[in-house]
Formats: structure tokens, sequence, C-alpha cells
């Protein structure tokens, strides 16, 4: 019996967060990452909105001190991540059990995009490594799972 199936990445990666027991993720909703929270939410992984990137991670960091549990924070990407920042490297340099997920770009297919230039290019990793903060980035689909297994294992610790 094979049991393996197609499933777009997000869902996956959600399913695996649900897995783990996380029932809440904290962020400010973007368009790289809506489908992602709703699919969280779906899966009864409770989001919770903020009204700033810096807000969301330090709600994480909260429930992270509070619980006990992993603190999680959806961030979008490009301005989001920038916006997040502050937050990101003190929860980082105060040691708390803080994973945050960024958005990013859809791939594409390597065409030209009609619409336009994709003003929220942002080089996230750089600017978070350059802050001493560790990332992990899936280089494929079929590396995600494992990337998230990582990243939860480093900021569970």
């Amino acid at each position: 019996m094979n049991d393996s199936r197609i499933a777009p990445v997000f869902q996956v990666l959600a399913e695996d967060i649900h897995a783990l027991g996380i029932r809440t993720v904290f962020g400010l909703m973007s368009d790289d990452t809506a489908v992602f929270a709703v699919t969280l939410d779906g899966l009864g992984v409770k989001f919770v909105g903020a009204r700033h990137e810096n807000n969301a991670i330090a709600m994480a960091e909260g429930y992270a001190y509070s619980t006990g549990e992993l603190g999680v924070a959806l961030i979008g990407r490009g301005p989001a991540t920038a916006n997040g920042l502050h937050a990101a490297v003190g929860a980082s340099r105060t040691g708390s059990k803080v994973l945050v997920i960024y958005g990013d770009a859809a791939v594409g297919s390597g065409g030209v995009n009609g619409i336009g230039p994709d003003y929220k290019g942002f080089n996230a990793q750089a600017v978070l490594g350059a802050a001493g903060l560790t990332c992990f980035t899936a280089a494929s689909a079929a590396t995600a799972r494992q990337t998230l297994a990582d990243a939860v294992a480093a900021a569970s610790h």
C-alpha cells in the first residue's frame, strides 16, 4: 500500500506543526503567509493576530515564557521581516524558545513577471544572518519538512 500523496508544502508543514502539539501561532498576516495561516487555523492551530511584526514575535516570546512551550510567530517577507527584526533579535539573545517562520515569494516558473518588479524583494538571509540569527531555509519542497524539524529543534533548545 502506498501512503504517498500530493499536497502543497504549506499544507504538509501546517500538519507537521499541528502534530508537534503547537496550538497557537502569533503573527501579522501578509499576502505570502495568508494561506499558511488559514491552513493552520483549519487544523485547529489558533492564529492570534498582532498589529505589528515586533508585537507578534514578542507575543510568541511571552507565550513561550509563560507556558514553557515553543512560541511560534508567522511573519511576512520583505518589509514585514525588517519590521520584526528587533523582536527576533531580542528573543534570540535572551535564549527564548521562539520559532519565527517567515514568508517568501512563490517560486515561479522562471518566466518574466508580467505584473512588474518585486517591490517586497529583500535578502532576508543576509540581514537575519548579520543580526546573528540562525536561519533555516528549505532548498526545495523535498527538504521542507526536515528543514522545519531542524528549525523547531534549534528553537526548542
